[in-house]
């Protein structure tokens, strides 16, 4: 089984990329987890996408259309969404009808410092990836008074 992580945030200390490190650290040995990288990504822009995928984006949609299932971390960044997950869900959306992550059973967890979680932030997520067509399993995981991982050693 392949699972493709998707971390909302690309800071070195973030505890939603620790959510993912740890999902990939306790995974069955027949479970292979690959952390996207997000960072690289250019902002979507329709006039780029028409002279072609550059290749940040090219690899990221490679790595979804391979995965079996798809598992997203997002903090909560003024309840919603975070701008890099908005972009990379944006670029793999592409073209239309054809996302790469429709169909894809699909996973939502999160942390923050707050004491909601990032329950408002999934719903947005949510209802981003149902528009999407994915698979988008019930419930979440939203850890509350998260620190960042740096923090808790």
């Amino acid at each position: 089984m392949r699972i493709l992580a998707l971390s909302g945030s690309v800071r070195v200390g973030s505890s939603n990329l620790g959510l993912l490190r740890a999902a990939r650290e306790f995974a069955p040995p027949d479970v292979d987890v690959t952390i996207a990288e997000l960072a690289d990504l250019p902002l979507y822009n329709q006039d780029l996408e028409a002279t072609g995928d550059p290749a940040p984006v090219q690899r990221l949609k490679a790595q979804a259309r391979a995965a079996d299932a798809v598992l997203i971390a997002t903090p909560e960044h003024n309840g919603i969404i975070p701008a890099v997950l908005a972009n990379a869900l944006e670029w793999l959306s592409r073209p239309p009808r054809q996302s790469a992550l429709r169909s894809k059973p699909l996973a939502i967890m999160g942390a923050s410092p707050g004491r909601g979680g990032t329950a408002r932030a999934q719903l947005v997520l949510r209802q981003v990836l149902e528009h999407l067509g994915s698979a988008v399993l019930d419930g979440g995981l939203a850890l509350r008074s998260a620190q960042s991982p740096s923090r808790c050693l």
